[in-house]
């Protein structure tokens, strides 16, 4: 269809609707009712958003693009049509789909709401039971978060990275211990939420709760706030817990040592690193580390560096593909604060440090391989960096320190997820 042809095929339909005129169409039986599908419909259509949602629509064009974010008419010849002609529209309709999913895909990806099929499925059942019983707009994140909520060992990975840096920097103070604590925290939560590929775009709602509260919006909420209150309560339990069981008093003793008790293990009073006891009283200390007040600061701390992680992810969004690749870059992202971590004392101690219990690459998740180099990661750092031949996966070098490759690579078999448990029976019964 031409472009004049759409023109005055548009000029045809009459977009100015009088609501106190009633509309009604003759059936073939004689009888009325109100027009379904009619030129009086879609002038209906567009008075309703004029009037309703102040749109401008001017044009049938207008109309259309209030419920589709694209509109393009092919013509599709008919078979009587010259050989050519079929294949020339069949071709540009071919292209027009490619690229309108292309688009869409794109769309999505910076939107944050690029899905897998499993994904797709769980949200449209999601969002059939929220429309059976609200018009309100329908909550990605929420969804997202009740289908993959926050692991509880999550606290117990924030705390010991929290440990690493109290180990290089013993002599900053609380609120210093915090503030450098901070955006390697952010960098954990943002690449957890990549990897859960929970929606991280922010949206309006009339009303959300999350941890039984509600906030009142006026306008949009800062999406690192609402991903932010998801975590909120492991990083308050990380924070307790470091300051209870592992920030030491700060009394010292006439060298100047400092007292080596922490506030749980304070009873006997004032002892240093050898367990003498050098002073009596009660644990003291300049800023506590647990009360609301300095939790909030942290909090708030967190939500910035989010943001601004945020900010530097959706600029690297148009040039990642699928999701693998996205993965590999928000942990090459998330790497740099790792980084950071390791050399808060001045000299990188990557090396130096091992857990086998929790990831040295990500500090998110517990490890599952060790390395020539004494480092233990985790599955998805592994599947992130590794090469994936037949049924081996490979690593020439470990991923926080890329100055040795090794020779032969190191190798550890692949397992599918779905893989089941294997037992082994030594006393020779039989498990049916």
């Amino acid at each position: 269809m031409t472009n004049e042809q759409l023109k005055n095929h548009r000029d045809r339909i009459n977009l100015y609707y009088d609501p106190s005129i009633p509309h009604y169409s003759r059936h073939a039986d004689g009888t009325t009712s109100r027009t379904s599908v009619s030129s009086d419909n879609v002038a209906r259509l567009a008075y309703q958003w004029r009037t309703q949602r102040k749109k401008a629509i001017n044009s049938l064009n207008d109309l259309i693009l209030c419920y589709y974010s694209d509109f393009k008419i092919i013509c599709i010849p008919s078979a009587n049509d010259p050989p050519h002609i079929i294949n020339q529209q069949y071709t540009k309709l071919g292209e027009l789909i490619a690229t309108g999913a292309r688009d869409s895909e794109n769309a999505r990806k910076i939107a944050g709401l690029l899905m897998t099929t499993e994904d797709l499925d769980y949200y449209l059942e999601q969002g059939f039971d929220h429309f059976s019983t609200s018009k309100l707009p329908f909550n990605f994140l929420q969804a997202a978060v009740q289908a993959k909520p926050v692991s509880i060992g999550f606290s117990d990975h924030l705390l010991r990275t929290a440990l690493i840096l109290l180990k290089q920097r013993p002599n900053d103070s609380g609120s210093q211990l915090l503030e450098n604590l901070a955006p390697i925290v952010a960098s954990c939560i943002f690449l957890d939420v990549i990897r859960k590929r929970i929606p991280y775009k922010g949206q309006s709602y009339p009303r959300l709760c999350l941890k039984q509260k509600a906030y009142p919006v006026t306008g949009a909420i800062g999406n690192s706030t609402l991903i932010f209150e998801t975590y909120r309560r492991q990083c308050e339990i990380a924070q307790a817990e470091l300051y209870q069981k592992h920030w030491r008093c700060e009394e010292k003793d006439r060298h100047g040592k400092r007292c080596a008790n922490s506030q749980n293990g304070h009873t006997k009073g004032h002892q240093d690193d050898k367990g003498k006891v050098f002073r009596a009283g009660e644990y003291w200390a300049t800023s506590e580390l647990d009360s609301m007040h300095q939790i909030e600061i942290y909090c708030q701390t967190i939500i910035t560096y989010l943001q601004w992680i945020f900010s530097d992810w959706e600029k690297k969004l148009p040039t990642i593909v699928g999701f693998k690749e996205a993965k590999r870059a928000a942990l090459n992202l998330h790497l740099r604060q790792v980084s950071m971590l390791y050399s808060q004392g001045g000299a990188n101690i990557s090396r130096e440090l091992t857990s086998h219990t929790t990831c040295s690459c990500c500090l998110i998740s517990s490890p599952l391989h060790p390395l020539f180099c004494g480092h233990v990661i985790c599955q998805e750092c592994l599947e992130s960096f590794a090469k994936k031949k037949a049924n081996d996966f490979q690593l020439s070098k470990c991923p926080l320190h890329d100055d040795y490759k090794w020779m032969p690579p190191w190798k550890t078999s692949f397992n599918h997820p779905t893989t089941g448990l294997r037992i082994l029976c030594l006393d020779g019964y039989v498990w049916y």
